[in-house]
């Protein structure tokens, strides 16, 4: 199901997470009024266990979200920041070599483990 938050601020929907956003916490109240009152017009509820409420700041999907914006959670991005660099063509083929055959036109789509391990 789909609902329209249109005309409503400070709110963002990723797939069944809901984000409500205030400067303060009257104008925090008075969003997250609004889209209760659209949830419940279109026959949604939400569970009061799920939810947290008047946060400074919050981690998802990768990010650390608060007052000065949008920041990238460093755990994240270690392992990719660290990576090893190859050293030669050979090295890079034997790393690349699970990804390259995915490309062939008479080979079948298939993620392998390697595949998963060259692309990670």
């Amino acid at each position: 199901m789909e609902i329209s938050t249109t005309g409503l601020e400070g709110i963002g929907i990723f797939q069944d997470d809901i984000i409500v956003a205030g400067k303060t916490v009257e104008e925090h109240n008075n969003r997250l009024k609004k889209l209760l009152n659209v949830l419940s017009e279109v026959g949604l509820r939400v569970k009061q266990n799920k939810c947290s409420f008047l946060k400074n700041s919050i981690e998802y999907l990768g990010h650390k979200i608060d007052e000065h914006g949008l920041h990238t959670i460093t755990k994240h991005t270690n392992a990719i920041q660290s990576a090893l660099v190859p050293e030669n063509k050979t090295i890079a083929s034997d790393i690349l070599k699970p990804l390259y055959s995915l490309l062939r036109q008479e080979k079948k789509w298939l993620w392998s483990p390697e595949c998963d391990q060259a692309y990670n």
